[in-house]
């Protein structure tokens, strides 16, 4: 357990090293809004003026990053201008370690996650990411500690952040009727079919833990999602997505779920190297059966259910844009290659599915369950979008790692990773022609 003065002064350390990189490097290169804080710039500085009324119809989450932003600005005596809110985001990502400390109980665990290269490169720039994980972890901490009213807040503001947090307040409620399940069963371990049974067989018991964590232990959690559907339903004609709905219309990408487990293998290499070495063994007859039904359904998804969005090949700003033009539009067999590997990195995403306790099992299926409706209907393949649902996994299984050198390693990786990544971004830009006079950067 982590003492509480040595994680302020790591957290403290990491605010420093967030703000240095945005003031030593990318507001000496980049003293203008970039990409997306163009909208988010406009906004906040439209609240900041008293004009509440006028909204963006490109931005596409709720404003409550920008109202955030405008309390603390109508406070501080500084210039409101996008250089300078960006050293907000530096903030709230030191608070994201230390929420996260607390939460994992570790300092490295928490640095390894903090670190996760897509959400350190938002904390340089002004974006809704980090402050969306900050509401959504202070959510879970509050959750935990049995503060009904702080996670009632927090909860609220998650989804004043970004709407799709709803969702993983429903995860929430799923989380107390799997404890509440739980506590009425022996601890016994079974596999994954026999657990599948003892659902089909006891449907009113599930349905029991649901209603009464929903009603009674988690009630403000559902009275946060109810308010949210009631707003979603009157004021915005019960569409999820705020502003450019033409461009973000939900589809069914069931690929997504794929390059997410991969996301989650590449960013801990080491628990997922152990993974490979302890777990892929010879099959048995009926595991084979398992695998081949899976890697067929695995396949039918790639060839039925892959999106390809405008927006991934519209912009080569992005890391992205290389990989899917380069290896999975230019190769369209290298799709297909890939099931294998998908398949691997689900198991390893999602190792509980296997059996295990009633509550292992349960957790696991609620977290796949959750991701699937966060990620498949979005059409854009973004980096972005997997960063709460990697944080949530790594909070589920915090003890991924069992030896103190792999979360140390896997800081090393992740600062050699961003230490590239912002060096491209701040070294390497290029100009478009239709744009000669603009410099463009590349970012995940």
């Amino acid at each position: 357990m982590p003492g509480r003065g040595k994680t302020l002064l790591v957290g403290i350390a990491y605010t420093l090293v967030l703000c240095g990189i945005v003031h030593c490097f990318v507001n000496q290169v980049q003293p203008t809004a970039y990409m997306d804080e163009v909208f988010h710039e406009e906004q906040t500085i439209t609240y900041l003026h008293g004009n509440w009324q006028k909204w963006d119809p490109k931005i596409t989450t709720p404003p409550g990053l920008y109202v955030l932003t405008t309390f603390l600005w109508n406070l501080l005596p500084f210039q409101a201008c996008v250089r300078n809110f960006r050293f907000l985001n530096c903030f709230i990502g030191g608070a994201n370690f230390i929420i996260l400390a607390e939460l994992t109980q570790s300092i490295l665990i928490a640095l390894s996650i903090a670190t996760l290269p897509v959400l350190f490169f938002t904390g340089i720039l002004f974006y809704t990411d980090q402050l969306s994980l900050l509401a959504l972890l202070l959510t879970i901490l509050a959750q935990r500690s049995s503060h009904t009213v702080p996670a009632l807040l927090f909860g609220c503001f998650a989804c004043f952040v970004r709407q799709t947090n709803v969702i993983w307040l429903a995860f929430m409620i799923g989380q107390v009727a799997v404890q509440r399940l739980a506590s009425t069963q022996t601890c016994v371990r079974k596999s994954a079919l026999q657990w599948c049974i003892y659902l089909i067989k006891h449907p009113v018991d599930i349905f029991t833990a649901l209603v009464k964590a929903a009603l009674l232990d988690a009630l403000h959690h559902t009275a946060t999602i109810v308010l949210f559907v009631t707003l979603v339903l009157v004021f915005n004609q019960g569409d999820i997505v705020l502003g450019d709905r033409s461009a973000h219309k939900p589809v069914f990408h069931v690929p997504q779920i794929f390059y997410f487990f991969v996301f989650c293998a590449l960013h801990t290499p080491i628990a997922f190297l152990h993974y490979l070495h302890t777990n892929l063994h010879v099959p048995r007859r009926l595991s084979l059966v398992w695998i081949t039904l899976l890697l067929f359904m695995t396949v039918v998804s790639i060839c039925f259910f892959t999106v390809e969005h405008p927006y991934l090949l519209a912009d080569n700003r992005h890391y992205t844009f290389y990989l899917w033009s380069r290896l999975f539009r230019r190769y369209r067999s290298f799709r297909y290659t890939l099931a294998p590997v998908y398949l691997i990195c689900g198991d390893y995403v999602c190792r509980g599915l296997r059996g295990g306790s009633l509550s292992e099992f349960l957790t696991r299926l609620g977290y796949l369950m959750t991701v699937a409706l966060v990620l498949i209907p979005a059409g854009l393949i973004e980096p972005r979008y997997f960063i709460t649902p990697y944080v949530i996994w790594r909070l589920t299984r915090p003890h991924i790692y069992k030896k103190l050198s792999s979360p140390v390693m896997e800081v090393a990786m992740n600062a050699i990773v961003n230490a590239v990544t912002v060096h491209i971004f701040v070294f390497y830009p290029f100009k478009w022609l239709s744009q000669p006079f603009t410099w463009q950067r590349f970012m995940w």
